[in-house]
């Protein structure tokens, strides 16, 4: 006989309160009653929406850093391809190493805002704006990208209100709202917070399937990880959660022999092939040049996974465990790193089906991701959410000791408990909360380059070539909109193209001047056999040029070691910044 799939009103596989079927008020009254805190179903609700108004306006200080100029190396892979597909006229991105679905999203909301490629020179340096073109196009990809992180920091508080009650929900949100690594990438015009967004969507609709296996949440669990997957290729992990969710779900769970549950998940396996199957579906729907130019889509996949294989050059060596715990500890703060353990160690005590589903994708992932050379601290972002989900659960089931017993000494301890809890919360807070300040406000001042490209204008003599390297006052607004280093006769300089039996060749070319970064040079500048020209560049450079300007990063106006994070916006060590950027030096070399 089939087992009957409502709502099990009784608790999880353990003995923990199935708090996910309890009212919110009483819930909130069982976790807070002891503790004196009597508005017990607003109190929550009231923090919660502090920390969600925290959190949205973490994302949006700053979120128009540095415009109109664009720095970041990333964003254009997504925003000025939704503009190449304005101008042609065309649906194919034509890059392949993302997938496709977020460069979708930013060219509908580029038609829907009237967005085109200028049509003459006057047109692209005078229709720039907020909401137009160039500046429009990065902004609007940014907030896009802000206010799915905000959504994502609602769903991880709405996922612990019903895992563990009212004050897990508001330490998880909390806890997300200011991870200094998930508000850093809502800075960004790219695809890794959108898909992660996606991603929690579809591991909650997994949990769901714990509870309820209905043809609705395995629909929902699909669907949400297809899209995902078409926003980021690595979150095709959803599939390890949501097949774990269909063995683990109740109506498997009641059979008392293993017999019995094979008896009551083969008739619903179906329910698992159609979600796959509207998995598939949706990453098509997202990235349907998979099928229409599957030539180059192959070939751009292909090109993702072999540079997951090599190392970057700059890229600090180190085991690959020790780099993402390293940038989880700066990240998500390692008061937070802590009680991510004990929420793991407390949930599975209470609600031991839903924690391993939870647990699935950051082990799945990280275990996938440890076997890659390849590393930015993006690519910890994916188990960000859910290790605050686990965090703000282990808050929340410390509070809730303050109602598992009864007399006088359980009365006081139950008074302590939430104010124990509370101390941890706000303290594991603080590392990250800082760290959002420092860099948003950091971001906020002129960068290096800003600085370097107005000097150039100002004092190189009309006419005079320019030899300028990447990540110096080139950035990536296409010649059109007539960005500083367009108005000066420029080319750009790769070091790495310089000839082997004479370096130096170069500065006896046409060029009167070098523009450097120090995210070149330090990068490409050593000992290592395989970098002697372009050691033997940059020491001519020196020898043989004359530094007419140098524009510094550091306080007190001091030169940093390069760091690989900081193409993008600083995130180690913030308090050693003046300002963002590289160091720039401007060399004399003769004139042409």
């Amino acid at each position: 006989m089939a087992t009957r799939t409502e709502p099990d009103r009784s608790a999880s596989l353990t003995d923990g309160p199935a708090m996910d079927d309890a009212p919110a008020s009483s819930v909130a009254r069982m976790v807070t009653g002891r503790a004196g805190w009597r508005s017990a179903a607003g109190a929550p609700t009231l923090w919660l929406a502090v920390a969600l108004a925290v959190s949205l306006g973490a994302r949006l200080w700053s979120v128009g850093w540095q415009l109109p100029w664009q720095f970041h190396p990333d964003e254009g892979h997504y925003s000025w391809k939704a503009m190449d597909m304005i101008a042609t006229d065309s649906l194919n991105p034509k890059y392949f190493r993302n997938p496709s679905l977020f460069t979708y999203l930013l060219y509908g909301q580029y038609r829907l805002l009237g967005f085109q490629p200028p049509k003459t020179d006057a047109d692209a340096t005078t229709s720039d704006g907020p909401l137009r073109p160039p500046t429009g196009v990065a902004l609007v990809g940014r907030l896009t990208s802000a206010l799915m992180g905000w959504a994502t920091v609602a769903t991880v508080g709405w996922l612990g209100w019903r895992l563990a009650g009212p004050w897990a929900g508001v330490a998880s949100a909390a806890f997300l709202g200011l991870a200094f690594i998930h508000v850093r990438d809502g800075h960004y015009a790219t695809n890794d917070v959108p898909a992660t967004f996606l991603l929690v969507l579809s591991v909650a609709a997994s949990l769901e399937i714990v509870r309820r296996p209905t043809l609705r949440n395995y629909l929902l669990a699909g669907v949400l990880g297809g899209l995902a997957t078409s926003t980021k290729y690595n979150a095709g992990l959803f599939v390890g959660p949501l097949v774990l969710a269909h063995v683990l779900s109740r109506a498997a769970a009641q059979p008392r022999s293993p017999d019995g549950v094979l008896q009551e998940l083969w008739p619903r396996t179906w329910l698992l092939a159609v979600s796959l199957g509207a998995g598939g579906l949706a990453f098509l729907a997202g990235t349907p040049y998979a099928l229409l130019d599957s030539n180059e889509f192959w070939a751009g996949f292909r090109t993702q996974l072999r540079l997951g294989g090599e190392g970057w050059e700059g890229q600090v060596p180190g085991p690959s465990a020790l780099l993402y715990l390293q940038a989880l500890g700066q990240g998500l703060g390692w008061g937070v790193l802590a009680l991510v353990v004990v929420g793991s160690v407390l949930l599975v005590r209470h609600r031991l089906r839903e924690a391993l589903v939870v647990l699935t994708f950051p082990v799945l992932y990280l275990r996938f991701m440890l076997d890659t050379e390849l590393f930015f601290v993006r690519f910890a972002l994916p188990v960000a959410p859910f290790f605050c989900l686990l965090a703000g659960c282990g808050i929340g089931l410390l509070v809730s000791r303050a109602h598992a017993s009864s007399g006088t000494g359980a009365a006081i301890s139950g008074r302590l408990w939430p104010v124990i809890s509370a101390a941890l919360a706000v303290a594991a807070l603080v590392q990250p909360a800082l760290d959002v300040a420092r860099h948003n406000a950091l971001v906020q001042r002129e960068d290096t380059r800003v600085l370097a490209a107005r000097w150039a204008l100002d004092n190189v003599p009309p006419g005079a070539k320019v030899a300028l390297e990447e990540y110096t006052i080139r950035d990536r607004r296409p010649r059109a909109y007539g960005g500083p280093s367009w108005q000066l006769d420029t080319d750009l300089f790769n070091v790495n193209n310089v000839a082997v039996s004479d370096p130096a060749r170069a500065l006896r070319g046409p060029h009167r001047y070098f523009i450097v970064s120090s995210f070149q040079y330090e990068r490409f500048r050593g000992d290592a056999p395989k970098l002697a020209r372009q050691t033997a560049f940059y020491d001519a450079l020196s020898r043989e040029g004359r530094l007419v300007a140098e524009f510094l990063p550091g306080q007190d106006g001091t030169s940093l070691p390069f760091d690989l994070e900081d193409l993008y916006t600083p995130f180690w060590g913030l308090d050693r910044y003046e300002r963002p950027g590289p160091t720039i030096r401007i060399y004399e070399v003769g004139r042409g």
